[in-house]
């Protein structure tokens, strides 16, 4: 039984206080509360009617309740052998924007924010583009679930930096631009449905500049590995081809997915040849006849000269393109050169 008053006051009965014989049960106390006289039993039973009966006094204002509480208390402790212990209640704390917050790991504090507050956190300045087609199809996929009767479902959390006064959103934004369009158009309640949120604190620019970095360093799942996506045997073909590619030209793989001119990641290939339908137009059986095509398309962007790798790149710095090519060159590896190398002629 926990009743609250100004801390909260739990009865906890103890094994070794319990009645040794029944009989003890049917030993009633005569007890007075407030206004109220009470046939009290010192079972588990009569504890809870009491505490109710207590309970009730405290709400209604009465003047000796606190008093009343205290008796019982001691008097449980005396008779009954039942051990008290006071459970202090954790404070809420509250951001002015965040929230309430959940967990304070130092490094980054964790809050539950109303929809409503998000709206009002800006999206750092030098984040990715945002894509408001991208944000509306979340959200119409959010709808639908909702209309379905299911929970509100945002995987992850929405990451910002805080820098003194100055918040923005580092990872996320297309997810609270779904909300958004969801709270506009009055499918969500601004501020009834929470979003957990990570807050990371910092010192200056260069730190936010980091963070974003870290954060875009994390892989995310290709489509090719998505539940259901690709055939067992197209996947394993895939798969053979990329990793006999990977051990063969090792110094021209990268591990992040957004790697410089002129390196490939593994998964990125992986996921590239699945969303061309390479196996199925081809017509290829088996990961050697996949890695044939696959080289004989990298010879084909081998035989360019230098001039037209320049010239595709136009705009670019003219010695970043010459180191990349000379590193294509030295390990006659070309695929990271082109973009749609599958389609070379």
């Amino acid at each position: 039984m926990v009743i609250f008053l100004r801390t909260c006051v739990a009865f906890v009965p103890s094994s070794s206080a319990l009645p040794p014989s029944p009989t003890l049960f049917s030993r009633s106390t005569r007890l007075s509360v407030g206004n109220v006289n009470v046939d009290f039993y010192p079972g588990l039973r009569g504890l809870f009617d009491m505490g109710n009966i207590i309970l009730e006094e405290v709400r209604a204002g009465g003047k000796e309740a606190e008093q009343e509480m205290a008796e019982m208390a001691g008097w449980v402790k005396d008779k009954v052998g039942v051990k008290q212990q006071v459970v202090q209640q954790s404070p809420v704390i509250l951001h002015p924007v965040f929230g309430e917050l959940v967990k304070d790991l130092t490094y980054k504090k964790i809050y539950c924010t109303s929809v409503q507050k998000l709206a009002s956190i800006p999206i750092w300045e030098q984040q990715r583009i945002y894509r408001a087609e991208r944000a509306q199809l979340l959200a119409n996929d959010i709808k639908a679930k909702l209309q379905e009767g299911k929970a509100l479902t945002l995987p992850g959390s929405l990451t910002v930096y805080e820098m003194g006064e100055e918040i923005g959103l580092l990872d996320g934004q297309h997810r609270l631009g779904a909300l958004k369009f969801l709270m506009d158009s009055g499918v969500l309640i601004p501020e009834a449905h929470l979003i957990l949120v990570e807050v990371f604190p910092v010192k200056a620019q260069e730190d936010v500049k980091r963070l974003f970095t870290e954060i875009n360093t994390a892989q995310p799942v290709s489509i090719i590995d998505m539940p259901d996506m690709a055939d067992a045997s197209e996947k394993e073909i895939i798969t053979q081809t990329a990793e006999l590619l990977r051990i063969e030209f090792s110094e021209m793989f990268k591990p992040s997915v957004n790697c410089r001119l002129p390196h490939v990641n593994v998964d990125v290939l992986r996921d590239g040849l699945f969303k061309s339908n390479v196996v199925g137009r081809t017509g290829t059986g088996n990961a050697q006849q996949l890695l044939e095509w696959v080289k004989a398309k990298n010879d084909l962007l081998a035989a360019r000269d230098d001039a037209a790798w320049l010239r595709a790149y136009k705009g670019r710095k003219p010695e970043a393109v010459e180191k990349a090519v000379l590193k294509a060159r030295d390990n006659h590896f070309f695929l990271g050169m082109e973009p749609n190398w599958m389609d070379v002629e």
